[in-house]
């Protein structure tokens, strides 16, 4: 076989690994491995760099239980199914066998992606029907935080999927739905750009539209900014999207570290993430919501009796209800027959009028007692 041997690269760029010495079928599972780790070693480098630069940090009471190590990042724990389900986690691979481990079980290959449903809201209204979007982690169906951050946040010639709205992006808020967490980013411009960043992180590459990116956060908790603004690096800039939502939703136990403002709070839920581009801040913000279960029945058992008795209920109160309707239209006639005969009783009155008052009750009369006599005959 033929081999490319890549050379003088760079090493956090990358390098070429021989793997030799055993069976074709061995070396296919060595492979699978070692690409992991390496997939691994490389989340967990630009992950911590995010970490940082959040000002993150772990409780003091914090302890790894080996039994939820499933994903690549930190302090992530996906807990357990709702309702003692045992549900295989969709990895985007599913209908490959290659992709899931030798004994069946659920194992970390099948955590490395993220289901999840994205929604566009406009004066909260929603703007275009619901997405769900699988992200593989580090593939093609990713993108980096800065990508997404540049192409669907500061991006104001973005268009909204819905023709017929006419609206700029900071008149929408995208929202992320996944199990029982609820992210949403909204767009805001501010009174004033942000201060310029250091040298080195003015532009990435020769893209001069490639505008720097900070980054800030505010405690709800503590009702004040906790964190200095700080412009991403390279490797924030590079941190999966994917593992972003993955960290956002299912980071629970990571605590804001700000011994300046004297902050500690828990960062998923007292935490309002910014990130800022020129006059432009971006808002993340994260809360629970309550997911509801839909079950779809082939045969749905019908009580008669049940339907019958409702039936036979609703009836009464129509009779009864309309009992008392017409015998009401029979006194308020009268009451208006008793009227008209005290007013046309003087000399002065021609009777003649009086009569035709009569005639006009008596017919209303007449139709009431009718439409009675033909309710009764329905019911």
């Amino acid at each position: 076989q033929t081999f490319v041997m890549l050379e003088g690269c760079p090493k956090d760029l990358g390098c070429t690994v021989v793997l030799r010495g055993a069976s074709r079928a061995a070396l296919k599972q060595v492979k699978r491995i070692l690409r992991f780790l390496i997939y691994v070693a490389y989340n967990l480098r630009l992950e911590t760099s995010y970490l940082k630069e959040r000002c993150a940090k772990l409780p003091d009471s914090y302890k790894v239980l080996p039994e939820n190590l499933f994903s690549s990042s930190l302090c992530v724990d996906y807990g357990n199914p709702p309702n003692g389900r045992k549900v295989r986690p969709w990895n985007g691979r599913s209908n490959e066998p290659s992709q899931r481990s030798i004994s069946g079980q659920v194992t970390a290959f099948d955590h490395q992606s993220i289901l999840i449903t994205s929604v566009w809201m406009a004066d909260k209204t929603q703007c275009c029907p619901a997405e769900v979007k699988g992200i593989c982690c580090y593939s093609l169906q990713d993108v980096s935080l800065g990508q997404f951050l540049r192409d669907s946040c500061f991006n104001l010639s973005l268009k909204c999927q819905n023709s017929t709205c006419k609206k700029s992006v900071l008149d929408h808020s995208l929202s992320f739905i996944h199990n029982d967490g609820l992210i949403n980013i909204t767009v805001e411009q501010m009174d004033d750009p942000l201060p310029p960043p250091p040298q080195s992180k003015k532009s990435r590459g020769n893209d001069e539209s490639d505008d720097a990116i900070a980054t800030w956060t505010y405690c709800t908790n503590c009702a004040r900014v906790v964190t200095p603004l700080v412009y991403i690096s390279e490797d924030t800039w590079k941190y999966s999207f994917g593992k972003f939502l993955e960290c956002s939703f299912y980071n629970r136990d990571a605590q804001m570290n700000s011994p300046d403002h004297g902050c500690s709070c828990q960062m998923q839920s007292a935490a309002t993430l910014y990130f800022g581009c020129g006059r432009l801040a971006a808002r993340f913000t994260y809360e629970s919501v309550k997911s509801f279960g839909v079950f779809v029945r082939r045969h749905l058992p019908i009580d008669d009796s049940f339907h019958r008795i409702e039936a036979r209920h609703h009836l009464e109160q129509i009779a009864t209800a309309s009992a008392e309707l017409f015998v009401a239209f029979d006194k308020h006639i009268e009451k208006v027959s008793r009227e008209a005969r005290s007013l046309f009783g003087s000399a002065a009155n021609r009777p003649e009028h009086l009569q035709t008052v009569l005639a006009e009750l008596g017919t209303i009369g007449n139709e009431v007692d009718h439409a009675a006599k033909t309710l009764q005959e329905k019911i």
